[in-house]
């Protein structure tokens, strides 16, 4: 659960959080964590099952595709990087 600080930061940088319902509110402030990862962590993968929705408050996130091509046995490309904060 977060508490009214953290609830407050990202309310101002998510827009559904800008005038919500008050049960919105109050379910998100309930289901809603904070979470610090470290370097080089995996947040999601290809094909994992979503049950959450992971919001960059501050940091790097770097997108990527891996897979394979004609002249190696294993490739990864990176979509796109994103700085947060």
């Amino acid at each position: 659960m977060l508490d009214q600080a953290n609830y407050e930061r990202i309310r101002r940088i998510l827009p559904v959080l800008q005038n919500p319902d008050p049960q919105l509110a109050r379910e998100f402030r309930q289901a809603a964590y904070f979470a610090r990862l470290p370097a080089g962590r995996d947040v999601f993968a290809e094909g994992d099952e979503p049950d959450s929705i992971a919001l960059l408050i501050s940091g790097v996130v770097r997108v990527y595709k891996i897979g394979y091509s004609y002249f190696s046995a294993f490739t990864g490309i990176s979509v796109a990087a994103r700085r947060a904060g």
